[in-house]
């Protein structure tokens, strides 16, 4: 379960991307597939889930995917490009491509990534060198969903990146 805040969240590592060889990233997607739930007439999903990073180290701060989550001067946030919605074939889809590409080819660090849905969460933003404020569900403590993670059965709704890349 993916409950919004004050609730849960999941981790999610890749650990295959360290292995990664240098490559050009087209397009990285992480899709995550909503799995039906009892009484979800009651208890609706969230319309939108976010994904962030979490360093290793001991401060446990949390970034934007700032190569893809991008925050600008004027207070505007990207979740058009980012994604993040849930879509009409129950996934939730985000774009991960220039964070991928990152690992891959200027070793930037590859860290856990954390799926969840606040109302707000408070990130570290590398571009704006500060910490920003990301509103993502409202209203507080409204919604929960079931997703199907890494080890789920059915191979098609298993949480996954899907990457589409050419070697160098």
């Amino acid at each position: 379960y993916i409950q919004s805040t004050p609730g849960s969240f999941a981790t999610i590592r890749i650990p295959a991307l360290d292995t990664f060889r240098n490559s050009t990233i087209h397009r990285a997607e992480l899709i995550v597939s909503k799995l039906p739930a009892a009484e979800e007439e009651t208890f609706a999903a969230q319309n939108r889930l976010f994904v962030d990073r979490k360093n290793k180290g001991p401060k446990d701060t949390a970034f934007t995917l700032y190569n893809d989550f991008r925050a600008d001067f004027t207070g505007g946030l990207g979740f058009a490009q980012f994604g993040g919605n849930l879509q009409s074939d129950n996934t939730y889809r985000f774009t991960l491509t220039r964070h991928v590409q990152g690992i891959v080819t200027r070793r930037e660090p590859n860290d856990t990534l954390r799926l969840y849905a606040p109302l707000r969460s408070t990130l570290y933003d590398r571009n704006l060198a500060q910490f920003i404020s990301v509103p993502v569900v409202s209203p507080v403590a409204f919604g929960r969903v079931i997703v199907a993670g890494g080890n789920y059965p059915d191979p098609a709704l298993r949480m996954r990146l899907r990457i589409i890349y050419s070697k160098l």
